[in-house]
């Protein structure tokens, strides 16, 4: 029992403040709160691999959302809807993307992971 009292979590994920997507910085964890731009595009690399790629915006930047082998998300996000998304930022080329995000729609106060 004196275990669980004084059990402390190793990190802490704060989800209460969005970022704009151009104050991102690569490798930090962060939430941000974006418009769908694009419908979900698939693109099969090999028999049993897929990427799902995702555009989305806010009033700042652009961000491109990628899940692998995850093609059931395909007609989850509705262009012009807003959305929350909670990740790791990888910034390459002068393009921010986030991989594999834990996701919900905003007004609703759940998470869906993928």
């Amino acid at each position: 029992m004196q275990d669980l009292i004084t059990y402390f979590p190793r990190t802490y994920e704060d989800r209460s403040k969005p970022k704009n997507i151009a104050d991102l910085a690569d490798g930090e964890e962060a939430l941000i709160e974006v418009v769908a731009v694009t419908k979900m595009s698939v693109a099969r690399i090999r028999k049993n691999m897929a990427i799902c790629k995702l555009v989305v915006r806010d009033e700042t930047a652009t961000c491109q959302i990628t899940w692998f082998n995850q093609t059931y998300l395909k007609d989850k996000f509705i262009i012009g809807e807003k959305y929350r998304f909670y990740g790791k930022v990888k910034r390459k080329l002068g393009q921010i993307e986030l991989n594999s995000p834990v996701f919900d729609p905003v007004g609703t106060g759940r998470s869906s992971e993928p």
